[in-house]
């Protein structure tokens, strides 16, 4: 596609955006240029239990000074991580399918005998509860119990 035609198609699209940056932009799209990085970090917590966005380019960013494409895929905290992909079977394909992970030959991922994956761990459960998810589910106790957790102590769910 033509710059002009470009200007054409997303005039409408650019009326909030300064003249100056329409060209980046038009580059950067047609590039799939994701430069952000260079430019600006995120951080979590400190002093906020949430993410701000900082500067980390030397000499800081003018105003009007440039434009990023953004391309947001998932937002976590590392010590939810495993958690979320293990409960979005979709988030893991498309992740696998950004970053070019075949995952044709893949097993669904198991643990060994006796480990179990606790999103709750505190959660308090009703022992009889355990013991029915675990007859009606063919299960340990352990996972009965686990199951339970992290379904936060929904017997349906957990079955």
């Amino acid at each position: 596609m033509e710059y002009k035609q470009f200007l054409q198609i997303h005039q409408h699209q650019l009326a909030g955006i300064p003249e100056n940056l329409w060209e980046p932009l038009f580059q950067k799209l047609g590039q799939d240029l994701f430069d952000a990085g260079e430019y600006l970090e995120l951080h979590y917590g400190d002093p906020l239990d949430k993410y701000s966005l900082h500067v980390k380019k030397e000499g800081g960013l003018k105003k009007h000074g440039d434009i990023f494409l953004i391309d947001h895929a998932w937002t976590i905290k590392p010590e939810t991580a495993r958690a979320q992909l293990l409960d979005n079977p979709q988030m893991v394909m498309r992740l696998c399918s950004m970053m070019d992970i075949s995952v044709e030959d893949e097993e669904e991922e198991t643990f060994a005998e006796g480990e179990v994956y606790n999103k709750h761990p505190d959660l308090v459960v009703d022992q009889t509860m355990v013991e029915l998810v675990a007859a009606q589910g063919n299960v340990s106790v352990e996972r009965a119990q686990v199951a339970l957790q992290n379904e936060n102590g929904d017997l349906i769910a957990a079955l």
